[in-house]
């Protein structure tokens, strides 16, 4: 239930013209943005909005995107 109110918050801000980041290794969370960025070991591997990403990543939920994109396979 906290995890609900703090996007219904972040929601909130953004929608009052704020930029909220956010940062974690739950890829569930990503489901939530407007704008994905995927770092592995330092690098940018992924940058879009959700489609984007997840076309990039050539599956149909983030965590199999960022693993696709992380193995770098094609």
């Amino acid at each position: 239930m906290l995890r609900e109110k703090l996007w219904a918050l972040f929601r909130k801000y953004v929608s009052n013209g704020k930029t909220i980041v956010v940062t974690s290794h739950m890829m569930d969370e990503a489901n939530n943005c407007d704008e994905i960025i995927f770092i592995r070991n330092g690098a940018l591997i992924a940058h879009g909005t959700k489609e984007n990403v997840l076309r990039q990543g050539r599956a149909d939920s983030m965590e199999d995107a960022f693993l696709h994109l992380a193995r770098g396979e094609s």
